[in-house]
């Protein structure tokens, strides 16, 4: 990156976002994946959850979370 600031070079900037690109695919789980295409169906929009559902799923998973914290907050505030 310092290179390319310095040089205002675009080769070695692509050459940065290269490196930073493979280092991050290295160091996450959905870099180490390998997606499978081409021999798959596509799916039916009969078969896609509706918007709504996935908000309120969200929305009912993440009430539960936050009481979770609350309660092991608690519980360490008591206990440490």
């Amino acid at each position: 990156m310092q290179d390319a600031s310095v040089s205002n070079s675009r080769d070695a900037f692509a050459k940065f976002v290269q490196s930073a690109t493979e280092s991050a695919r290295h160091c996450t789980l959905r870099g180490q994946l390998e997606f499978v295409t081409g021999s798959l169906h596509p799916v039916t929009l009969d078969e896609v959850e509706s918007a709504a559902s996935i908000v309120k799923r969200f929305c009912t998973g993440l009430r539960f979370h936050c009481l979770l914290l609350t309660v092991i907050r608690e519980f360490l505030k008591f206990y440490l």
